[in-house]
């Protein structure tokens, strides 16, 4: 007897009663809501809080589409049912945009990229509870999976501080993560299948743990001497389609490891500093592209 799970957010008793008397299957239930999402040593998780078991248990899944619910839930759960080839309806949901920060880690860990250990839940409420659980430890990264430019981006240094987060921005959905102790990051700007200029972004406010350029840290144009950590933020862009993005990475100094922060899609161009690169290699790109007859490569 095999097992099919039905992840609706509305459901009906009477329907999964008719189910379970014509189905010569076990049929079982849940919702996008009852779903934990975790991202452990870049391998995704699905975990069904309902029947307490993961979703790769399953044999057959069938994801209720409806309207604009739960885009972010379904999309995750999509890519991990695909890379555990766990059969699953309705498969049009692979071919959503990745619209948020935890959708873009799914994406890229299946991919076999490095992205730090994240947690995400469709209720904050239910955050303090998920980090016991996965063994997250303090100070740790709390975001906002649609911010951008720093915003709604703490660092966390305590259950109190985490709770006071959660219900000051209650109607804001988040993202937590393992926090990388650094001093700067990097950006690379992405052109088409080759690397663009590359940037330490350092900040200046040294009470502070985000190093953007908007929030005024400092731009450094630099070279990177590990070619393979160069090739696989070029493929980060490949996989999200993205032909021109700002690829955000994090070198762990302690474990020699790098992480992708974020693929940026609408990379925010100096225009107004010449020392900075990246707006004309950005007009030179397009204008090599519009000559290209190949760029569905």
């Amino acid at each position: 007897m095999k097992k099919i799970l039905l992840i609706f957010n509305d459901i009906n008793p009477k329907l999964i009663n008719n189910l379970r008397k014509l189905s010569k299957n076990s049929i079982y239930w849940t919702s996008f809501k009852h779903l934990e999402f975790a991202i452990i040593d870049n391998e995704p998780i699905v975990f069904d809080t309902r029947n307490k078991v993961e979703l790769k248990n399953f044999d057959l899944i069938y994801l209720r589409v409806w309207r604009l619910e739960s885009l972010d839930e379904r999309l995750c759960t999509a890519i991990y049912l695909a890379y555990h080839h766990i059969k699953f309806i309705v498969t049009e949901v692979l071919e959503s945009i990745c619209t948020s920060k935890i959708t873009e880690y799914f994406k890229l860990v299946v991919n076999g990229l490095s992205v730090p250990d994240s947690l995400f839940v469709s209720t904050n409420n239910r955050y303090p509870t998920l980090i016991k659980k996965y063994n997250f430890t303090f100070p740790l990264i709390l975001k906002g999976i649609a911010a951008s430019r720093g915003k709604f981006n703490f660092l966390i240094k305590s259950s109190k501080e985490l709770l006071k987060h959660l219900k000051e921005q209650s109607e804001v959905k988040f993202v937590v993560q393992s926090y990388i102790k650094n001093d700067h990051d990097y950006r690379i700007l992405v052109l088409g299948k080759n690397p663009g200029y590359i940037y330490k972004r350092t900040r200046k406010n040294k009470n502070d743990h985000r190093n953007h350029a908007y929030l005024g840290a400092v731009e450094e144009e630099v070279v990177i001497k590990h070619q393979q950590i160069v090739k696989d933020i070029v493929k980060s862009a490949k996989v999200l389609k993205r032909e021109i993005a700002g690829v955000d990475f994090i070198y762990d100094e302690t474990t020699g490891k790098y992480f992708i922060l974020e693929v940026n899609s609408n990379p925010g161009f100096t225009f107004e500093t010449t020392s900075i690169k990246e707006f004309p290699a950005f007009v030179q790109y397009i204008d090599q592209l519009i000559e290209d007859k190949s760029i569905s490569d």
